[in-house]
Parts: structure tokens; C-alpha cells; sequence
């Protein structure tokens, strides 16, 4: 494939070491003078520990960065047990009690890489599947030492704090809700089959309730969807993706393909599935026995290299989850005046769940959100409404191309 001169060289080198790690080939990237600017790109994205097999084998590193890289793996190697045997601990007393989990994200991916305990995870994720003992799951986790954080950053979710400094993100649905009435009720209408699809599944010894794999690889997707229509979304999520579905087809289950591709189809999110399928196959390995099977609308003779090259400069720009850039907030459909004020409108709803049902509420709700948008801005953000809007609407030009909310 022709370089495009949208990546900078050494972005081009870290995909290189990401896709020959993630792929279980790290021999593959022996003889190349590696950068140490590496080293900063990496850790923005938490992908360190991923390329750091890759990085040893390679005889053109230098010593400041290997001992960079080996000190980041150390951390996430110990991080990720860590939040292994407390994830199981914690499904324990749950399902001791009858209640129905499952683990997402972080523990629950690894295990589809090389090396597991390199997947870098930031706390514990549990989909709470008996929405009716909410209550009830909050009130164990209070008597086994947790309590409720008082920062709640979305609705789809509870984070609860516990006193070693770890977290969990209690999910009482799959995803935050979109500004998208169909993808919204279509996550409703799943709901009660996800508890029916949670199976056992062995993580670095640990056995762990984990979504069967095409309510996996969709709640995969949701999560990455979520984040790119915020602030963004980093390398490591992109991995993820490469390394679930190369294990899947590697390990003769494309027939969840079909499965999964109806999922996405049902809720308008083909293009998003596509745009990510394609950037995964063009830079970080994803086989193209799996493009072939996942593909709706590209193959391998038909993925937009430029558009997939804006997608990609999106995804370096903002680091893991948009901490590269602080004036990222949300992702606009496009940059007409009627956009600004839809996502203004659905910002003010997910600030007020309740309350927003009732349009006469409406105007002293806007006026709340706008004053507290400014606040942000100036005292957390550090930035103004001007750069934020300028930022959304420069992000919202790959909007067309992933055709949000199509079948």
C-alpha cells in the first residue's frame, strides 16, 4: 500500500509494532531504527505494553526506549492480575447471590491476545444483566468495601470506588444513550436475550462470565461508537478489535459473523462496523480472512484508503479516550447550525434523564447546560466554547463516510 502522508513516520512505525504484537509475529519487525518518540505516542494511547515483545526482538531500538517500555509493561503486567483475581472475587459474591454479570472490556478481551496480561485495563466492568437488583448489587458492593464515586461521568453506568484504588463501572445497560431513537430502543429490545447469551470463559487461568461472541464483538463496537462520538477513541480499542476477531476466525467460528453483522444492520451501525474493519485491516492486521467475513459494504479491493486515512488521524490525534486534545467533546453529524443545536438539545438530556422528558422544562434546562458548559470550559476544560465547536466541527468531517444510523 502507498504511505499516505496523513501519519507522521513514527505513527507508521508504532502501527507497524502494534500490528506485528497484536498478529503474535514480533519477530517480524527486527531490523528497523526505531524512534523514541515511539515511546510518547504509545503511552498516550496505553498501548506500551502492547508492542513490547516487539520492541525487544527489534536490533534498531535504543536503550532509553526499551527501558521505557519494559517499565510500562511491568506496571500493566501487575495492574492487569490485579484486576483479574478482584474481578473474580467480585463475580463470586454476585453470582453466589443469583445475580446475573457479565464482564466487558478490559479482562474479558485480553484473553483473544498473545500475551493477555499486556492488555492494559483501567478498572473493573460489569454488565448488570438483572436491572431489578440494582439496588440490591449497590448494597453488597457497599458492605464489601465500596461506595458510590461521587464523579458519575454517564447514565449507562454506576462507578463505585474501592479503598485499593480500584474501580467499578457498574453497567446497567450496554451503552449510554445515542441521539438516535432506534439504536436506543434496539439496545432496550436486546436486553433481556444478552442474559441468555453469558457463558464461561477462561482469562490467564480465571474463569469469568463473559458475553457469548456476537453480543461481545457488538458491545465492542457500542463502546468504541460511544467514544468517537465524544472526545475519541485510542489505538488499544482498535487492537481489541484485530485481536478478537483474528482469534475468532483463526479458531473457526465465522459463523458469528452472520450473527453479529444482523446486529449491526438492525441498528444503523454498518458504516461505523465497516469504517472500523477496514482501518483495522489496512493498518493493524486484522486478517483478511476476518475482513472478508465482517465486510457489509468494503473488501479488500474496495476500502477507502483516504477516508480510513482521516479515520486513523482522528484516532492518533486524540490518544486514548480524547486526552490529547482538550478542547474534544462531542462528535457532530456535520457543521450546519441545526447539528450544534441537536447535540446541544441531546447534552441537555443526558444531563437531565428525568426532568428533560417534559419540553415545559426545556428552557430553564438549556439555560442550566449552557451556564454549566461554560463553567467547564473555563475551570476544568481551560479552554473556551469557540475552540470547542471549531474542534467538533473539524472531527465531523468523516461523519459522511462511516453513514451513522443506515442499515
Amino acid at each position: 500500500m502507498k504511505k499516505d502522508n496523513l501519519l507522521l513516520r513514527e505513527e507508521r512505525q508504532l502501527l507497524a509494532l502494534l500490528k506485528a504484537s497484536v498478529t503474535g509475529h514480533p519477530d517480524r519487525y527486527k531490523n528497523v531504527v526505531l524512534g523514541d518518540e515511539i515511546g510518547d505516542i504509545a503511552r498516550a494511547h496505553a498501548v506500551s505494553s502492547l508492542i513490547f515483545e516487539t520492541v525487544s526482538e527489534c536490533t534498531g531500538k535504543s536503550g532509553a526506549l526499551y527501558e521505557r517500555i519494559r517499565r510500562d509493561t511491568e506496571q500493566i503486567t501487575l495492574q492487569s492480575y490485579r484486576l483479574l483475581f478482584e474481578t473474580r472475587r467480585i463475580c463470586s459474591l454476585l453470582e453466589n447471590e443469583g445475580v446475573r454479570i457479565a464482564v466487558l472490556k478490559g479482562a474479558a478481551v485480553s484473553s483473544f491476545y498473545p500475551y493477555p496480561e499486556y492488555r492494559k485495563s483501567g478498572d473493573i466492568d460489569i454488565l448488570l444483566c438483572d436491572i431489578d437488583k440494582k439496588d440490591k448489587v449497590i448494597s453488597m458492593l457497599k458492605n464489601d468495601g465500596y461506595k458510590i464515586s461521587d464523579y458519575q461521568p454517564a447514565l449507562h453506568q454506576i462507578v463505585l470506588e474501592g479503598k485499593a484504588g480500584i474501580e467499578i463501572e457498574l453497567h446497567v445497560l450496554l451503552a449510554e444513550p445515542f441521539d438516535n431513537d432506534r439504536i436506543n430502543n434496539y439496545m432496550d429490545y436486546l436486553v433481556p436475550d444478552i442474559a441468555e447469551h453469558i457463558i464461561c470463559w477462561e482469562v490467564m487461568g480465571v474463569d469469568l462470565p463473559i458475553l457469548d461472541d456476537k453480543y461481545q464483538a457488538y458491545e465492542l463496537l457500542l463502546h468504541m461508537l460511544q467514544h468517537f462520538l465524544r472526545r475519541g477513541f485510542g489505538l488499544k480499542l482498535l487492537c481489541d478489535w484485530v485481536a478478537y476477531w483474528n482469534d475468532r476466525f483463526d479458531n473457526c467460528r465465522p459463523d458469528i459473523a452472520g450473527e453479529y453483522k444482523r446486529l449491526v444492520s438492525e441498528s444503523g451501525l454498518s458504516g461505523f462496523s465497516d469504517m472500523i474493519t477496514g482501518i483495522c485491516y489496512t493498518y493493524l492486521g486484522l486478517s483478511e480472512k476476518a475482513l472478508r467475513g465482517l465486510a457489509i459494504d468494503v473488501n479488500k479491493n474496495a476500502i477507502d484508503r483516504r477516508a480510513a486515512a482521516l479515520f486513523m488521524r482522528e484516532v492518533l490525534d486524540g490518544g486514548e479516550f480524547g486526552d490529547l486534545e482538550k478542547d474534544r467533546m462531542v462528535m457532530l453529524r456535520d457543521t450546519s447550525l441545526i447539528s450544534y443545536i441537536r447535540e446541544f438539545h441531546h447534552q441537555m438530556k443526558l444531563n437531565f434523564p428525568e426532568a428533560g422528558k417534559y419540553p415545559v422544562a426545556w428552557p430553564a434546562l438549556w439555560s442550566y447546560t449552557l451556564g454549566k458548559f461554560i463553567y467547564n470550559n473555563i475551570n476544568k476544560r481551560h479552554t473556551t466554547a469557540a475552540n470547542i465547536l471549531k474542534k467538533s466541527g473539524e472531527r465531523s468531517r468523516i461523519m459522511k463516510q462511516i453513514r451513522l444510523w443506515e442499515k
